[in-house]
This record gives C-alpha cells, structure tokens and sequence, in this order.
C-alpha cells in the first residue's frame, strides 16, 4: 500500500493534493491486483486521515479543536468517490478568527481534492442533535484522526451518558 514518506516535509496544497492522487491511484492499482475490499476501504481511510493531519498540521489549527470521521469514514471504510464526513469539535463556539480559520481549513480540503461533508459543533451541540437517531449513529461511530484527544473523549463519553441504549436500538430496528 502507498505510505506517506514522514521525512518529507509537503509544504504546499499542491503538493498534498498529488501525493492524495498518486495515494488513491497506488491504491486503486493494488485492489486491482489483489481484490480484497476490506482491506482496500481501511486503507482507503488511513490514506485520507494522513492527508487530513498534513493540512491540520499545516495550518496549525488551534491545539484545543479535534478532527473527529463520522459515518462510514468514521468505520474507517471509506469507498472510491465517496464523501469524507467530518465532524470539526470545537471547545466552545467560534469567534470570528476561528470561523476564518475553520473556513480556511474546509477550503483547502476541498483543494486537495476531498469532497467534504462537515458540521462544526461543540460537545453540548452534538449531544443536542443526537436526539436524531441518524446523528446517534454517526456519534458512536466516531474515530479520531487528530487535535485535542481530551475533547474527543469528552464528547464520547458524554454522548454515553445521555445515550437512551434501549431507545437507541429500537430507532434503528425500525429504520
């Protein structure tokens, strides 16, 4: 599988993007070779999550934010052309700087070639929309991929603690 090269430092969307592009076709050229579908979603995912952490890193996002997959990315099984949904979990709400930022990080990775599909919210906003069965599911599903841990946890296992289990699964059995 194709791996990023640690001791090279990418310095440029440009250059992110390529190193996605030729990632996604090594990828591609390999499931060809060797079909085994599991193995191609997971890599799949691991390739975007080390993409993911190069631009976090290049924009020096504030250390008290956490980059958080959600749904099937967040299962690490991400298909070829599907969407990256991303959940960017936020200490408390933004100011305009941070919006800026925010904004600036979806942006760039749309740049790179990502179709992106975001919510920003804090850890009591994401609490109050789990009363939907279909945020619930993208909640425990969550994986982290890079920021503040402590965050990530915090809304892990808050969610566990206002999660009504039995009503849980009788949403997704009738769904």
């Amino acid at each position: 599988p194709y791996r990023i090269n640690p001791y090279r430092t990418m310095k440029t969307i440009a250059e992110i993007r390529d190193s996605l592009r030729a990632a996604r076709h090594s990828l591609k050229q390999g499931y060809l070779l060797h079909p085994h579908t599991a193995r191609y979603l997971r890599a799949h995912a691991k390739l975007v999550d080390q993409h993911l952490r190069l631009i976090w890193q290049m924009l020096a996002m504030p250390p008290g934010l956490a980059l958080v997959a959600v749904g099937g990315y967040g299962r690490a099984e991400l298909y070829p052309n599907s969407d990256i949904d991303l959940l960017i979990l936020l200490p408390h709400q933004p100011d305009e700087p941070l919006q800026h930022r925010l904004q600036e990080l979806v942006g760039k990775l749309w740049d790179i070639g990502l179709e992106v599909g975001h919510s920003m919210r804090t850890v009591g906003e994401c609490i109050s929309e789990s009363s939907d069965v279909t945020v619930q599911t993208n909640l425990i599903e969550a994986r982290y991929i890079i920021g503040s841990r402590p965050l990530f946890h915090e809304m892990r296992e808050t969610l566990a603690n206002h999660l009504d289990r039995r009503a849980f699964y009788l949403a997704k059995v009738k769904e």
